[in-house]
């Protein structure tokens, strides 16, 4: 398989395991069992979980010695910057979300790079 196809495989299930968490809180949320802190504390949770893994799995299967996490984020990054920017909602606290899908990518870049051994 090539490693685009390998990518998109991945893509795909971090998206379904997104959206299921996702419909999940929504659930949880509808009959009032989580409060809107921690609704939107576990939505942002879930997001940069779902990052790390996709950014670990990609790294760890598909491309053994680049650097992909940065491409992954980064492009991420650029998406909701450019709809941030249409949208004109461009905040302080959208640069810190922004840090924090960078953040979450490498360290799934990190995990990735384990030895077993160790």
């Amino acid at each position: 398989m090539t490693y685009i196809k390998k990518s998109m495989i991945y893509f795909f299930s971090t998206c379904g395991l997104l959206l299921l968490s996702y419909f999940l809180l929504s659930v949880l949320y509808y009959f009032r069992y989580l409060n809107d802190s921690f609704y939107s504390f576990f939505k942002l949770f879930f997001f940069l979980l779902s990052i790390s893994i996709f950014s670990y799995l990609i790294q760890k299967k598909c491309f053994k010695q680049k650097k992909i996490f940065l491409v992954v984020s980064m492009l991420l990054v650029f998406i909701f910057l450019l709809l941030s920017i249409i949208n004109n909602r461009f905040e302080i606290k959208l640069l810190i979300y922004y840090g924090l899908i960078i953040i979450s990518s490498y360290i799934g870049y990190m995990f990735s790079k384990r030895k077993k051994g160790a």
